[in-house]
């Protein structure tokens, strides 16, 4: 089965900071159009996933495997090679750890097709789905090449309405760094100190926990969350500091209205997140944040509402967010931006997705403010 789709967007300037959570896939100023298609095939215990996409731009023209990978399906496990992107966490806007700010990474992936009940006592943590990933980053960094990015993270959910996860990631290794052998994987594995020196293993550490609260009021349903992570301590100990929070609420209904819901968001990041004074290129991949897109010493609220259409499988949605930057210096960084986007079903075959986005930035190292304008289009065909 494919699905075709058709994108179109414009952006009044290249590297646009209205563009997030896209995978990667930075706009150029001017007109920029997407065409590509999603294919499955299942084999068994062998299923396939293939996605190319053609992209232009005024300046370039690519093409490009944006999404592709194998699953080999035993008993209990998944196990997935090839390239994909993740998003950890229960937040809708952005996550800490993981999340599909930056392009999709060619891994290999070890996850529970099913929940398992595990025995014992430990019974009493309910379903527990795992998740294990090992990549390297890219070869052309400003800090060592090819870096190992391993993570894993568990999820249980002891009560009909809580649901708990822990995470963690490990950048470490690459070429020219003592820890690239396995010593340096048993230290990043073990939890082992960053040290002091450039010359230190163990890597670059963070570890969180997420908890997602669901109520069903009859009247009013409510759904709230919290991701908290830290970075690892620098000389010692394992226990982590700086740490970082994304919170939020969501409400599938207002007051009664089925056709409306409503979420808000609130996260912020401390000082040196996304950073290290070893892997200076940064929690990056390609040059792009893997985790949260505001990025490390920042803060950010999100609140979207809307109105769903289920007679065209439709939704319109407005929303708003608020960005600052280096909230503590002389002159922070600071972005407002406004927009709205919908989808909806021409046919049962055919979806149409509609984008508009207005901002206005002010640079964290200059007293420039900027407007900036985002407008994307896209068709998808299913068949």
């Amino acid at each position: 089965m494919e699905f075709p789709y058709l994108k179109s967007a414009y952006s009044d300037t290249k590297d646009s900071p209205l563009v997030y959570n896209n995978e990667g896939d930075i706009y150029d100023k001017g007109s920029n159009v997407r065409i590509g298609f999603d294919s499955r095939a299942e084999f068994g215990w062998l299923s396939f996933y293939f996605n190319p996409e053609f992209r232009y731009s005024e300046n370039d023209t690519a093409l490009k495997i944006k999404r592709g990978y194998g699953v080999i399906q035993l008993p209990y496990l998944d196990i997935l090679f090839g390239k994909d992107s993740q998003w950890w966490g229960p937040g809708y806007y952005g996550g800490l750890l993981l999340t599909s700010n930056a392009e999709p990474m060619t891994m290999v992936r070890l996850t529970n097709s099913e929940p398992v009940l595990l025995p014992w006592i430990f019974s009493y943590i309910g379903p527990l789905r795992f998740n294990f990933f090992i990549t390297k980053l890219e070869e052309h960094r400003i800090d060592f090449p090819e870096p190992f990015l391993w993570g894993m993270r568990l999820n249980f959910k002891p009560l009909p309405y809580i649901e708990f996860g822990i995470s963690r990631t490990v950048v470490f290794g690459g070429e020219g760094r003592p820890d690239n052998n396995f010593t340096g994987w048993w230290k990043s594995f073990a939890a082992g100190s960053e040290g002091r020196g450039r010359s230190s293993v163990s890597g670059d550490q963070k570890a969180g926990y997420d908890i997602k609260l669901t109520l069903p009021f009859k009247f009013q349903p409510v759904q709230i969350y919290l991701d908290a992570a830290g970075e690892d301590r620098a000389g010692g100990g394992i226990k982590p500091i700086k740490w970082a929070y994304v919170t939020g609420i969501y409400l599938p209904r207002i007051l009664g209205f089925d056709r409306f819901d409503l979420r808000a968001e609130f996260g912020e990041t401390r000082r040196q997140w996304y950073t290290n004074f070893i892997y200076t290129e940064g929690y990056r991949y390609k040059g792009i944040i893997v985790g949260h897109h505001m990025g490390g010493d920042s803060q950010d609220i999100f609140a979207e509402l809307s109105y769903l259409i289920p007679e065209r499988n439709g939704r319109l949605s407005i929303y708003y967010d608020w960005e600052k930057h280096r909230p503590n210096s002389n002159e922070p960084g600071k972005k407002d931006e406004i927009g709205f986007k919908t989808i909806f079903g021409l046919t049962d075959d055919l979806n149409i997705k509609v984008s508009s986005a207005y901002g206005r930035v002010k640079s964290d190292i200059s007293e420039d403010v900027k407007d900036q304008y985002l407008i994307e289009g896209m068709i998808i065909y299913n068949f």
